[in-house]
């Protein structure tokens, strides 16, 4: 994964990624593993994704950042895991404090 990319950019080549691997859901993947590699976490990572494209495009004039090293290496890894059909809430850990707070309910019981 280049570091030399832009956001926009990123996304668009995670998509173009994961549709060239066969992942059905190739858009919305490449959303949520896009927000995670860059910082955005939780719920409403994705919408907070997207305002950041948005302001990015409403530069005038000014291009957008390169991603850099650190964010291109944790989105390459999160492309991978996502190319072996590895599903997104596991590679997010979503799936993993779900079953965490279930577990402490559990014990609070």
């Amino acid at each position: 994964m280049p570091s030399s990319l832009s956001l926009p950019e990123a996304l668009h080549f995670a998509e173009r990624f994961l549709r060239s691997v066969g992942d059905p859901e190739a858009a919305s993947c490449a959303a949520h593993l896009v927000a995670h590699a860059a910082g955005e976490l939780g719920s409403k990572a994705v919408p907070r994704l997207r305002k950041r494209l948005e302001l990015l495009a409403g530069a005038q004039g000014a291009g957008a950042p390169p991603i850099g090293e650190g964010v291109a290496a944790a989105l390459g890894a999160l492309l991978e895991r996502r190319r072996q059909r590895e599903p997104v809430q596991y590679i997010l850990g979503e799936v993993r404090a779900t079953l965490a707070a279930a577990c402490l309910v559990c014990l609070a019981a």
